[in-house]
């Protein structure tokens, strides 16, 4: 999107004068850069970059789990073949560019399908046909690696990356080539050959062909700083650790062919010009970080570990250790939340921090001891090396890697995993908080439901028309995988591999959690959770923090009846306790029979509220694994401003809010920020209660929630006239992962 001098200006007058002054001149030194790298990138091909790998990673060979899971995941084996991605609920459609395409928001560009080498500059097209030549599959059909399968348009990968229209044409969504892009369906892939090279070693060997045919194709139509894959470091960094991932798991088949010691050395070189890219365009800000630049340095710690040592890939090394530790402390508050107020973007960011943590405890000692002094001149000029880099470094060759992360910082990990378990419904999914735009790091174990087409179709609004689009290459009996985005048993399964949970221990998938055994050699730093030691806010984090009941004259007062029930056996009540999350200020009442969430928090990300929405005091609620109310969820991003802003406003939600009203106003020129103007705190909790106060632009209002034995209530005292009922205005489709629309307006949020 396109961000007004207004905005900057207004950011300007309210930060210190000295970080305006240093954003400034970083700015004025990046426009000068810019214009040095779009000539570069268009003139001139890139030099080879001899690079080696070293030692594999993970440790002898990744055990594969008997899960129920892995038989669903070899159902995806054809789609695979045949280019067929079902991402961002696009529906499992080729990606060959060849269309047709549904259009979105109204848009259907349609554009016809391109040669990507045609479309390169000149200076590329030379090492692109070379990359092309030795894809090793005959008749191979290239992907269309620019295309939004959705609305049809197409980015172009003959431009320079950061002239890549984001948000400029409606219905486009240039999340969809991002997100293919991330080549997160190669480890799963190699998942799969492991899994049938003992009864079909043919199909084994076709998977680890088309996954290097995929490979050399990307390459061949990416190259480093042109086109919409290497818009976002973030979706590079993620990229870097699947390609990582997925030659690691490949290696475990065994045996090699004359032409993988060839793909070998082109991975390597893609590697290291990954590592460049991403140590010269680091998502790093002064005022505060966001998951772009957590994905940023675990996609360089990957790429580091995964080469051969040398000068370049140390300094890449002492960097990303230095930069993770410091990160994890300013991603995840004391209680183990998340800071960007999102249930999903805590998924998201959980599992980088724990996959490269993994990763980190199995640094050798010789190279430890490589990196103590790393050389300045590969090292990013901001944000600088830690002062005490060297001292960590030496002890921790002598210890164990392990030791260059502090033990708080272990500590607080280990609670953020603990966060998702505490999140889970009894259902199985996810309480959506803030956005959701179905992001992952890794993606091994699938989860979600098997449908036929015909019946997905009438479940999605955002399917409609999908059996006649897949009319032509639908294969007989074919089934639908729906995967379920609200299902983050994933993310607990890689802290399991890390961390000994206790009393969630065994949520998680047991696929993850091997695969972080396996990249840590067996390293569990076995730190305590909770420590007489520690400080009180660490050792503590989960008890509540109270302020004082505002005094105000209440204009409306009314009392609501969430849930009823004739009497019954066992009370909502039994055994139902809270767990507080006070930094984050989440509330979550559970027993037996019940869920009840009630977010009392604030905008996240340091007040930018980039992917929070308008849910101070939202209830979300579920009764016997049965949803009374629950979030409607995200959507969309920059293809529908408008559809955006419904699903992230206060009609939305069911917390409270003047009609017509927002409790944070949105920015104007920007749909990842919103105003910091809503203060929401809980002043009491009992046993089965909580009362928390809201302060909006308007004035104040009290919400005290109260569990009994048959009935959940909510009673709202506020300084404007509240409406009938504390449910949503705003009846919405479900949306349980971004671009996923349910055909029906969700009753469950409204009810």
């Amino acid at each position: 999107m396109q961000i007004s001098a207004f905005r900057y200006l207004r950011k300007a007058l309210t930060q210190p004068p000295q970080v305006t002054a240093r954003q400034t001149i970083r700015k004025l030194r990046g426009i000068l850069s810019a214009r040095l790298e779009r000539r570069k990138a268009l003139l001139f091909a890139p030099l080879p970059a001899p690079a080696a790998f070293g030692p594999y990673l993970l440790e002898n060979t990744l055990d594969l789990p008997a899960a129920p899971e892995l038989s669903t995941l070899l159902k995806l084996v054809p789609f695979w073949l045949d280019h067929r991605f079902d991402l961002l609920g696009s529906g499992w459609v080729r990606w060959d560019g060849s269309g047709p395409f549904p259009g979105a928001g109204g848009k259907n560009y349609a554009e016809p399908r391109r040669d990507a080498l045609e479309n390169l500059p000149p200076a590329h097209r030379a090492e692109a046909a070379r990359l092309r030549a030795l894809i090793p599959v005959p008749g191979y059909t290239c992907i269309d690696w620019q295309r939004d399968v959705k609305s049809g348009y197409r980015f172009n990968e003959g431009a320079w990356c950061r002239d890549q229209p984001v948000g400029l044409h409606p219905g486009a969504d240039i999340k969809l080539p991002w997100e293919i892009g991330r080549l997160q369906h190669f480890p799963q892939m190699a998942v799969a050959a492991r899994a049938l090279q003992d009864e079909n070693p043919s199909l084994t060997r076709r998977l680890l062909e088309e996954y290097q045919a995929q490979t050399l194709d990307f390459f061949a139509a990416n190259p480093p700083d042109l086109g919409a894959q290497w818009a976002c470091t973030m979706d590079v960094g993620i990229r870097a650790a699947n390609l990582v991932l997925a030659r690691e798991l490949f290696a475990g088949l065994g045996g090699t062919r004359p032409g993988d010691v060839v793909f070998d050395a082109e991975l390597a070189q893609a590697l290291l010009r990954h590592g460049r890219f991403i140590a010269g365009h680091l998502e790093w800000s002064e005022t505060f970080t966001s998951n772009h630049y957590l994905a940023d340095i675990c996609g360089l710690l990957f790429v580091a570990a995964a080469l051969a040592p040398a000068p370049e890939t140390n300094a890449w090394l002492a960097f990303a250790c230095d930069q993770l530790s410091r990160e994890c402390v300013k991603h995840f508050y004391a209680d183990g939340v998340n800071f960007e107020a999102s249930t999903s973007y805590h998924r998201l960011s959980l599992e980088m921090a724990v996959t490269s943590l993994a990763l980190l405890c199995a640094i050798p000692a010789s190279r430890l001891r490589a990196m103590q002094k790393p050389d300045v001149a590969y090292l990013p000029a901001v944000p600088r090396l830690s002062a005490d880099w060297p001292t960590r470094c030496a002890t921790a060759s002598a210890t164990g890697a392990q030791a260059l992360v502090p033990q708080p910082v272990w500590a607080r990990m280990a609670r953020a995993a603990q966060v998702t378990a505490m999140l889970t419904k009894p259902d199985g999914n996810i309480a959506q908080i803030g956005d959701n735009d179905s992001g992952r790091f890794l993606r091994l174990t699938v989860s979600g439901q098997l449908l036929r087409p015909e019946e997905t179709e009438k479940l999605y609004a955002n399917l409609q028309g999908y059996v006649e689009r897949i009319k032509d290459y639908r294969q007989d009996g074919e089934e639908y995988f729906d995967e379920n985005m609200l299902d983050h048993r994933a993310a607990l399964g890689l802290a399991e591999g890390l961390f000994d949970l206790d009393p969630v221990e065994g949520q998680g998938f047991a696929l993850e959690r091997a695969l972080t055994r396996a990249l840590s050699h067996g390293c569990r730093p076995g730190y305590p959770i909770f420590s007489p030691t520690m400080p009180a806010a660490q050792s503590r984090p989960w008890e509540p923090v109270f302020s004082p009941k505002p005094d105000f004259i209440p204009v409306s007062c009314r009392e609501y009846k969430l849930y009823s029930e004739a009497a019954q056996e066992t009370p909502l009540s039994n055994n139902g306790s809270w767990r507080h999350f006070p930094q984050a200020g989440w509330h979550i009442y559970r027993s037996g029979r019940i869920f009840l969430c009630i977010n009392a928090g604030d905008n996240g990300q340091n007040g930018n509220g980039g992917h929070a929405h308008n849910d101070r005091l939202h209830i979300e609620l579920q009764i016997d694994g049965r949803d009374i109310l629950r979030d409607p969820g995200t959507a969309l991003y920059t293809p529908s401003p408008t559809l955006r802003n419904a699903y992230r406003s206060s009609s939305a939600h069911n917390g409270p809010c003047p009609k017509g009203e927002e409790q944070n106003r949105f920015a104007e020129d920007d749909l990842f920020q919103m105003r910091d103007e809503a203060r929401a705190f809980v002043c009491e909790c009992g046993k089965n209660y909580i009362v928390c106060a809201l302060k909006l632009r308007q004035g104040w209002c009290i919400r005290r929630v109260e569990v009994a034995a048959h009935t959940v209530s909510v009673y709202d005292c506020a300084a404007w006239s509240l409406g009938e009922s504390a449910k949503a205005a705003h009846i919405l489709p479900f949306s349980p992962g971004y671009g996923k629309q349910l055909a029906c307006p969700d009753r469950a949020s409204a009810s």
